[in-house]
């Protein structure tokens, strides 16, 4: 019985040793949310060094594709920085969602959705730029209120009488709710060739 207690624990030590001796080399973006274009370099081999993707490289930086060249920075899904306007830029990173970042950035995902013209709320990229809020200065309007659209009125609108639209008997004759007149009018009707 002894034996069987110091064993166990002797198994689940090298189980929490193994696993926490793994997790610190195991993180997703092992180059930060920066990487210096170095010579001989890729996308592809940058995307496979710090674990994302050449798209989501390509999104994020978009002077970058097709080319690169020694010494450029080019910025990871990830990277956040505030712009100084009340606004920062934060470039998404793999399993971000629209309500993550808006819990994230203390603000609503409908003004997440309207700073950055987002249509659909499950529809964001990995390595996609965003403006978030910063928290700084200027505080974010809330998204503009959606009013119910009228359908137009199918009456004309009405017009004020005044001396020059005054409606004259042959006017009154020919208006859609009253019957034609059989009296004649006060001016007499042109002929095709008056102008």
């Amino acid at each position: 019985m002894y034996y069987k207690k110091l064993t166990q624990i002797i198994v689940l030590l090298a189980v929490l040793v193994s696993a926490l001796g793994f997790a610190g080399s195991a993180s997703a973006y092992s180059c930060g949310t920066s990487y210096t274009v170095q010579s001989g370099d890729t996308l592809g081999s940058i995307a496979l060094a710090c674990g994302t993707s050449v798209a989501a490289l390509t999104l994020a930086n978009p002077k970058a594709d097709p080319y690169i060249f020694v010494g450029q920075m080019l910025v990871l899904p990830g990277a956040y920085w505030d712009n100084g306007n009340g606004y920062a830029t934060y470039v998404v990173s793999r399993g971000d969602t629209l309500k993550s970042l808006a819990t994230r950035f203390g603000t609503s995902m409908d003004v997440l959705a309207s700073l950055n013209g987002i249509y659909n709320y499950n529809l964001i990229y990995e390595g996609q730029r965003m403006a978030v809020p910063s928290g700084n200065a200027v505080p974010v309007p809330p998204p503009a209120a959606r009013t119910p659209t009228r359908r137009p009125s199918r009456r004309p609108p009405q017009v004020e009488p005044t001396p020059s639209n005054r409606a004259t008997p042959c006017a009154r004759s020919q208006h859609a709710s009253m019957r034609p007149s059989t009296t004649s009018c006060w001016s007499t009707p042109r002929s095709p060739t008056q102008t």
